[in-house]
């Protein structure tokens, strides 16, 4: 047994958090509107700042994803240092592409 200090920092979770609950919608738990919704707006809102919009004259602030993918979570597509997750192993199905902030990528698979 490890002890804490050696041991890897905590489970990660972000970087899963759209296949999961990309899994609600497609089971009919709730629409896309509300899965942006509780994603981007509400959290936007929580720390006092004005949510994205795809409007012309705004720099992108937008995550694009193709629902349809699959892969499977495994040491390799795990982005964190920490490997830590109860997932490693299961195929998900949804996956970002691309992460714009700022009107700049920051993320591309």
């Amino acid at each position: 047994m490890l002890e804490h200090s050696h041991c890897p920092p905590g489970m990660i979770g972000l970087q899963f958090a759209l296949p999961i609950i990309l899994e609600l919608v497609k089971k009919e738990y709730f629409g896309l509107d509300r899965l942006v919704e509780v994603m981007s707006i509400n959290p936007a809102k929580k720390i006092g700042i004005e949510p994205p919009q795809i409007k012309e004259g705004k720099k992108a602030e937008l995550t694009i994803f193709d629902p349809a993918e699959s892969w499977e979570v495994n040491e390799e597509t795990v982005k964190s240092k920490s490997k830590n997750t109860p997932l490693l192993g299961r195929k998900l199905i949804g996956k970002v592409k691309y992460t714009f902030f700022n009107g700049k990528i920051v993320y591309r698979d």
